[in-house]
């Protein structure tokens, strides 16, 4: 369950970036971000393999790299208008209020995904 810690330290690291006015909180967000998304990229693409099995983990993969590309497309579109209403600082503000939106919303299925795997298991245990 390295994916919640992930994007935890990914966020950090954006809320230092956002506050930095000097080179060392930069590099200590530096550091933060890139734990963050070391440990996050691999991990939502097991997780992405687990939830469609081995036998589609291409389409997995490929989906969680159209994903990525896209968000490195579009991504710098975005905060070009979010730092054109405001500044940067703001800008990565969002993205570590993105990020632990995403996060709120992966623990949400995962717990509802969780839940139903146990009454499939009570209800097979009870007859």
């Amino acid at each position: 369950m390295i994916l919640i810690p992930a994007f935890l330290i990914y966020a950090v690291g954006m809320v230092l970036l956002a506050n930095a006015y000097s080179l060392t909180p930069v590099l200590i967000a530096a550091v933060f971000k890139a734990i963050g998304q070391g440990n996050g990229s691999p991990a939502i693409q097991a997780e992405s393999v687990k939830k469609l099995g081995l036998e589609r983990n291409g389409v997995a993969i490929s989906t969680c790299l159209i994903g990525q590309d896209l968000g490195n497309a579009l991504g710098p579109i975005f905060a070009s208008y979010v730092v054109n209403f405001s500044n940067y600082g703001s800008m990565f503000m969002l993205y570590a209020c993105m990020l632990l939106g995403g996060l709120g919303i992966y623990i949400g299925t995962t717990r509802k995904e969780t839940q139903s795997k146990r009454k499939t298991i009570l209800a097979k245990e009870g007859n």
